[in-house]
Protein backbone atom coordinates (compact mmCIF):
# COMPACT_ATOMS: atom_id res chain seq x y z
CA UNK A 1 0.00 0.00 0.00
CA UNK A 2 1.27 3.47 -0.84
CA UNK A 3 0.71 7.04 0.12
CA UNK A 4 -1.00 9.75 -1.90
CA UNK A 5 -0.02 13.39 -1.58
CA UNK A 6 -1.63 16.44 -3.13
CA UNK A 7 -0.65 20.07 -2.60
CA UNK A 8 -3.60 22.45 -2.64
CA UNK A 9 -3.45 26.21 -2.18
CA UNK A 10 -6.96 27.68 -1.86
CA UNK A 11 -7.10 31.24 -3.16
CA UNK A 12 -10.42 32.38 -1.68
CA UNK A 13 -10.99 32.65 2.09
CA UNK A 14 -13.64 30.35 3.50
CA UNK A 15 -14.41 26.91 4.88
CA UNK A 16 -13.56 24.08 2.54
CA UNK A 17 -14.65 20.45 2.39
CA UNK A 18 -12.86 17.72 0.45
CA UNK A 19 -14.24 14.40 -0.68
CA UNK A 20 -11.94 11.55 -1.59
CA UNK A 21 -13.64 8.65 -3.29
CA UNK A 22 -12.82 5.77 -5.56
CA UNK A 23 -11.41 2.29 -5.40
CA UNK A 24 -7.96 1.34 -4.13
CA UNK A 25 -6.91 -2.27 -4.76
CA UNK A 26 -10.51 -3.43 -4.59
CA UNK A 27 -11.32 -1.41 -1.45
CA UNK A 28 -14.00 1.24 -1.85
CA UNK A 29 -13.05 4.65 -0.48
CA UNK A 30 -15.50 7.49 0.19
CA UNK A 31 -14.30 9.99 2.79
CA UNK A 32 -15.28 13.62 3.39
CA UNK A 33 -13.16 16.13 5.30
CA UNK A 34 -14.43 19.58 6.29
CA UNK A 35 -12.41 22.45 7.71
CA UNK A 36 -13.15 23.52 11.25
CA UNK A 37 -12.01 23.35 14.87
CA UNK A 38 -11.63 19.55 14.95
CA UNK A 39 -9.90 19.17 11.57
CA UNK A 40 -7.85 21.42 9.31
CA UNK A 41 -7.92 25.22 9.50
CA UNK A 42 -10.27 27.29 7.41
CA UNK A 43 -8.69 29.52 4.76
CA UNK A 44 -8.21 33.08 6.00
CA UNK A 45 -7.50 36.28 4.10
CA UNK A 46 -3.75 36.73 3.65
CA UNK A 47 -4.11 40.52 3.92
CA UNK A 48 -4.13 40.13 7.71
CA UNK A 49 -0.52 38.91 7.71
CA UNK A 50 0.95 40.90 4.79
CA UNK A 51 3.85 43.23 5.55
CA UNK A 52 4.90 45.99 4.89
CA UNK A 53 2.10 46.69 2.37
CA UNK A 54 -1.10 44.81 1.80
CA UNK A 55 -1.58 43.70 -1.79
CA UNK A 56 -4.77 42.80 -3.56
CA UNK A 57 -5.51 39.15 -4.04
CA UNK A 58 -5.83 37.77 -7.54
CA UNK A 59 -9.56 37.37 -6.92
CA UNK A 60 -9.92 41.04 -5.92
CA UNK A 61 -8.07 42.11 -9.06
CA UNK A 62 -10.26 39.81 -11.17
CA UNK A 63 -13.47 41.20 -9.67
CA UNK A 64 -12.21 44.77 -10.15
CA UNK A 65 -11.44 44.07 -13.81
CA UNK A 66 -14.87 42.51 -14.35
CA UNK A 67 -16.51 45.59 -12.84
CA UNK A 68 -14.37 47.86 -15.02
CA UNK A 69 -15.24 45.87 -18.15
CA UNK A 70 -18.93 46.16 -17.29
CA UNK A 71 -18.64 49.94 -16.91
CA UNK A 72 -16.74 50.25 -20.21
CA UNK A 73 -19.50 48.27 -21.96
CA UNK A 74 -22.11 50.60 -20.47
CA UNK A 75 -20.15 53.63 -21.68
CA UNK A 76 -19.83 52.14 -25.17
CA UNK A 77 -23.60 51.63 -25.28
CA UNK A 78 -24.13 55.23 -24.15
CA UNK A 79 -21.72 56.53 -26.81
CA UNK A 80 -23.84 54.95 -29.54
CA UNK A 81 -26.70 57.25 -28.52
CA UNK A 82 -24.38 60.25 -28.30
CA UNK A 83 -23.18 59.63 -31.86
CA UNK A 84 -26.76 59.36 -33.13
CA UNK A 85 -27.79 62.56 -31.36
CA UNK A 86 -24.66 64.40 -32.55
CA UNK A 87 -25.12 63.28 -36.15
CA UNK A 88 -28.78 64.28 -36.00
CA UNK A 89 -27.75 67.73 -34.75
CA UNK A 90 -25.27 68.14 -37.60
CA UNK A 91 -27.88 67.13 -40.19
CA UNK A 92 -30.46 69.53 -38.72
CA UNK A 93 -27.83 72.30 -38.64
CA UNK A 94 -26.92 71.76 -42.30
CA UNK A 95 -30.62 71.75 -43.23
CA UNK A 96 -31.04 75.02 -41.32
CA UNK A 97 -28.11 76.60 -43.19
CA UNK A 98 -29.57 75.53 -46.52
CA UNK A 99 -32.96 77.02 -45.62
CA UNK A 100 -31.29 80.22 -44.39
CA UNK A 101 -29.12 80.68 -47.47
CA UNK A 102 -32.11 79.99 -49.73
CA UNK A 103 -34.21 82.54 -47.83
CA UNK A 104 -31.47 85.19 -48.08
CA UNK A 105 -31.06 84.65 -51.84
CA UNK A 106 -34.82 84.86 -52.45
CA UNK A 107 -35.00 87.98 -50.31
CA UNK A 108 -32.34 89.72 -52.45
CA UNK A 109 -34.15 88.87 -55.71
CA UNK A 110 -37.39 90.40 -54.48
CA UNK A 111 -35.85 93.84 -53.72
Amino acid sequence: MGAYVVNIIPTVPGTYAFRIFGNVNGTSVNERFEGGEKSFDCVTDVADIQFPEKTLSGRAVQLGLQDLQSKVSQLQDSLKYVYVIGLSGIIIGIAGLIVGVTAVRRGKRIQ
